[in-house]
């Protein structure tokens, strides 16, 4: 059993998550936190958003939408707009969360790149090999996941 490459392969997803959950910038004076962040990622990547549609999105209840989008409205991230005639309210960026959104973008898009380029190096046959043992491993942990719901 070679251990070595799940611990590796666990180590690497906690040093993703680390990364990746970190409070930053993204162009802004202030820190945004992940969940801000996301927030702003799905609220950018739609034209107009409701409430429900982002908890739905985000897996979350809407009494948490409302406690980020409330900070990032206290942030000028986001602009609220009531439709008229109606008690739906449509979220959408403000320039600044236009910026962060794009910054975000770029971090990630960056981070990909930087990746890409040193996986560009890797024969095909080494790609096919990665892709089988993450597959499989994948497998195993929804065949694990599985296992234990019942």
């Amino acid at each position: 059993m070679n251990t070595s490459i799940i611990q590796k392969s666990l180590r690497l997803i906690n040093r993703y998550n680390s990364l990746t959950k970190k409070a930053r910038h993204y162009g802004m004076p202030f820190l945004l936190y992940p969940s801000e962040i996301h927030m702003i990622e799905v609220i950018g990547s739609e034209d107009e958003v409701t409430t429900t549609k982002l908890a739905e999105i985000l897996g979350i209840t809407k009494g948490g939408v409302s406690q980020i989008t409330a900070k990032l409205l206290e942030k000028g991230l986001i602009i609220k707009k009531e439709q008229t005639g109606s008690n739906t309210v449509f979220i959408t960026l403000s320039d600044n969360g236009q910026t962060a959104f794009i910054e975000h973008r770029k971090f990630h898009e960056k981070m990909l790149s930087d990746i890409d380029s040193i996986t560009d190096s890797f024969s095909e046959e080494t790609i096919n090999a990665i892709q089988l043992l993450i597959d499989t491993i994948e497998n195993e942990l929804n065949r694990i996941e599985t296992e234990y719901e019942t």
